[in-house]
């Protein structure tokens, strides 16, 4: 299954009901639903980046950049790495999409 057509981000603001909706969609037969992992929310802080007083810019991804890592290959990886623990939960209840849901997950959008 490709990565678009796998999973489902279910993006709400806290206190919108979006923990009443990840409960019955996880109730489908196809649809896995574990609770809050965080893991989209590590993922952009992982991606964040930070600048100095004087304009040096330090995170993960200029980090990288310094041994030839250019960001799509970081994002691409980072990609994998979340989506396998969903993955592997989905498959182990033998369904088919998992369901990602984090309230919190909205304010990290631009």
């Amino acid at each position: 299954m490709s990565q678009s057509n796998r999973g489902i981000l279910l993006l709400g603001c806290p206190r919108s009901g979006t923990t009443l909706l990840r409960r019955l969609l996880g109730n489908h037969s196809n649809i896995a639903s574990p609770g809050e992992t965080g893991l989209f929310r590590g993922a952009a802080n992982f991606l964040r980046k930070n600048t100095t007083g004087v304009g040096v810019e330090l995170g993960v991804l200029s980090g990288l950049g310094h041994i030839g890592v250019n960001e799509n290959q970081i994002k691409s990886r980072l990609i994998d790495f979340v989506f396998s623990f969903l993955d592997e939960y989905t498959q182990s209840l033998g369904k088919k999409r998992w369901l990602e849901k984090d309230a919190f997950n909205a304010f990290s959008l631009p």
